[in-house]
């Protein structure tokens, strides 16, 4: 599995012609995902936040073909790469909150009905 740079215009096609649901608006950092040769989801995360410059914050991610387990094999070999990280980020919806939960994040209250959702090695 490879997490390679892209640009905002390479998400702006696989928006389109990807039909994603995401805004993907103002990507930080978008990195392609790479599986057995094939480009199957967009991540957009970086490093340093409310955790210190080790913790990683997810903005934004999205696997093209839903259902099929790839998102989970995704997050798990981000977890093992970047072991010993925090890991942090705010679901856009209970169905994502739902697929962060499952893999090992916590829901850490903010304050006013915010959640942020935390993983920790």
């Amino acid at each position: 599995m490879k997490f390679i740079d892209c640009t905002y215009e390479q998400v702006k096609e696989l928006k389109e012609s990807k039909n994603l649901t995401l805004s993907w608006r103002i990507p930080v950092q978008p990195k392609f995902v790479e599986m057995n040769d094939e480009i199957v989801a967009l991540i957009d995360f970086s490093f340093g936040g409310v955790y210190g410059s080790e913790s990683i914050e997810i903005d934004h991610f999205e696997v093209f073909e839903k259902g099929e387990a790839t998102g989970s094999k995704i997050i798990s070999a981000f977890k093992e790469m970047y072991k010993n990280r925090i890991i942090s980020l705010y679901p856009d919806n209970e169905r994502c909150k739902k697929f962060w939960l499952e893999h090992g994040f916590v829901i850490e209250p903010e304050g006013a009905g915010v959640e942020r959702l935390v993983y920790r090695f």
